[in-house]
């Protein structure tokens, strides 16, 4: 039997997703655990149907059923290309399901339970200045895409819960089992069958891999925190030195196209910086995570490849 922290449940909102995953993998021996689907259903032992349609109907009969400690949302229409196209379903998933998340534990009762909401870098948007410096929790937020709107929106919503509430920002990649959908399988499946990559040498960013921000998240919900947090990584990155980075370790002889993104033009939705600073995070945790040693310790365990892949 295992012992879990203070017999705590944490309840996961997208255990099929990428972070969904990882959080049940990397939390399951410290806490029960339990997951929700929506079309997927997936092989964990605690994992129940959610609608996410249902307004808040099918939330408040999972709370009510599992009274957890903590929920970590990781519901999320996170491509930016797609929640352009689909603003609608972008705001239903960002901004009103964390609405509707909120009231559902308001209703229920659970204003001691905390609530950890992903958040993203991009909420940032530019530098208004030449220089670039990394993007600490106490700057204003200038959000380009729909994306970053609604993912800013989605924390003001997550703010109203009467407990302790965890806005995390962060950029974090991984792979998931149950889905190619990923920006890290997508680098490994181009790289495999030799198809033409696009490395941007001034889009800078601090990626962090999905195992070390589920050990943040672990800590956050073990020291309770209420506030806004950047987790990214100690140094920074271009998404060229990324990409090769990936093909490099993992011994993939890859066809990366160096690109430089257009500085200024009129549909400009992709920040060209969106370097964190975590001190906020080193002051909390220890926190020395530099992006390629992370990637390299990622790579090296990283969950199965997809199951359609025939890599």
């Amino acid at each position: 039997m295992q012992n879990y922290f203070d017999n705590s449940t944490i309840l996961v909102l997208g255990g099929s997703g990428l972070l969904g995953y990882h959080c049940h993998a990397n939390l399951v021996n410290d806490f029960r655990v339990v997951t929700t689907y929506h079309t997927h259903p997936i092989p964990y032992t605690n994992s129940v149907h959610l609608n996410v349609q249902d307004g808040m109907s099918s939330l408040v009969r999972i709370l009510n059923k599992y009274r957890p400690k903590a929920v970590i949302n990781t519901i999320a229409l996170v491509t930016v290309d797609g929640c352009e196209t689909n603003s609608e379903l972008a705001y239903q998933l960002n901004v009103r399901f964390v609405q509707n998340l909120v009231e559902a534990m308001k209703e229920v009762g659970m204003r001691d339970s905390q609530l950890v909401q992903i958040s993203s870098d991009s909420v940032y948007g530019q530098r208004t200045t030449k220089e670039n410096s990394p993007w600490s929790e106490d700057d204003l937020v200038n959000p380009l895409s729909i994306y970053a709107k609604t993912k800013f929106e989605g924390e003001l919503q997550a703010l109203k819960h009467n407990g302790p509430v965890s806005i995390l920002r962060t950029a974090f990649y991984g792979i998931n089992p149950f889905s190619e959908k990923s920006l890290l399988w997508w680098i490994i499946n181009n790289a495999k069958h030799g198809n033409t990559i696009n490395g941007w040498e001034n889009v800078y960013f601090s990626p962090v891999s999905a195992h070390s921000l589920v050990r943040v998240i672990g800590q956050m919900i073990r020291r309770r925190f209420s506030g806004v947090l950047n987790v990214g990584s100690t140094d920074a990155c271009n998404k060229y030195d990324f990409v090769d980075a990936v093909c490099e370790e993992l011994q993939l002889t890859a066809n990366i196209n160096r690109v430089t993104k257009p500085v200024q033009g009129e549909d400009i939705i992709r920040p060209e910086y969106s370097v964190l600073n975590s001190e906020r995070l080193a002051n909390l945790v220890s926190w020395d995570v530099e992006w390629r040693d992370d990637l390299r310790e990622y790579l090296h365990r990283c969950p199965p490849f997809p199951a359609k892949s025939n890599l």
